[in-house]
């Protein structure tokens, strides 16, 4: 089992940018739970960060959806990236970005191009429920000066890991994605034949709700790091309902 050593640590610092852009590939299980809290993150800290945020979501909201994500009987048949940036910019007073469609590697590529030409460091948070959208998001930001946060679950436990291109540490190694620490989701020959989503799971039973919200916590601790530029010592978590947690320790 891995150590803690407190020699090994992140010490995020303040950046020459104009600020940040988080990106929420996702708005369903987790995702909608991590909208609603970035929301208020966003709210709280406007008087001291330039943050946007922007949702991409091609899928619409169903009867399904309201058992287990962030959603209300008015949504169905709406898309969920727009019907939560209507939300909550009004909720906030804030605006909300939204992209109603399912996204690829070239055309996060773009949004992410977009952003940087602002002058804003993106901060990528995948809460998706497939590995090839995984593979898609690392495509687009293994170029890029960026953040990325995915978080991913299972029926009653779940992963979320923060990484990083090393330009935006003051170390020298890339600190490990999702994809570096969880090897199988490199091949797509190893990914499952049949993708259950969250709704789905929820239908079946077989899905707890605190799972997508464990997850959703632990993802606005991270973003809460990055953005306040706090110290960690851990850059992911491996976690249950029951409680239990195995820290992703930073290496030395």
């Amino acid at each position: 089992m891995e150590t803690f050593d407190p020699g090994r640590y992140l010490q995020f610092t303040p950046l020459p940018m104009d600020g940040y852009q988080i990106v929420v590939i996702g708005t369903g299980g987790t995702g909608g739970y991590v909208v609603r809290d970035i929301g208020r993150l966003i709210y709280a800290l406007k008087e001291k960060k330039h943050i946007g945020l922007t949702l991409v979501d091609g899928d619409m909201v169903e009867q399904k959806n309201l058992i287990r994500q962030n959603f209300l009987e008015d949504d169905i048949g709406q898309n969920k990236a727009e019907v939560l940036a209507e939300r909550y910019s009004a909720a906030y007073g804030i605006t909300i970005d939204s992209v109603a469609k399912m996204i690829d590697c070239e055309s996060l590529r773009v949004i992410l191009g977009e952003i940087q030409r602002e002058g804003k460091i993106p901060i990528v948070v995948g809460c998706v429920d497939n590995n090839e959208a995984r593979r898609n998001i690392r495509k687009a930001v293994e170029d890029s000066h960026y953040y990325w946060v995915d978080s991913g679950n299972e029926e009653k436990s779940g992963q979320v890991i923060m990484s990083m291109t090393n330009a935006l540490t003051d170390i020298r190694k890339k600190i490990p994605d999702v994809i570096d620490l969880y090897k199988e989701i490199s091949d797509p020959a190893k990914d499952p034949k049949t993708v259950v989503s969250c709704a789905e799971r929820a239908e079946r039973d077989i899905q707890n709700i605190f799972v997508n919200l464990t997850a959703a916590t632990h993802v606005m601790n991270f973003l809460n790091v990055i953005i306040n530029c706090k110290r960690t010592f851990i850059h992911g978590v491996r976690f249950n309902i029951s409680g239990a947690s195995t820290p992703h320790y930073v290496e030395r």
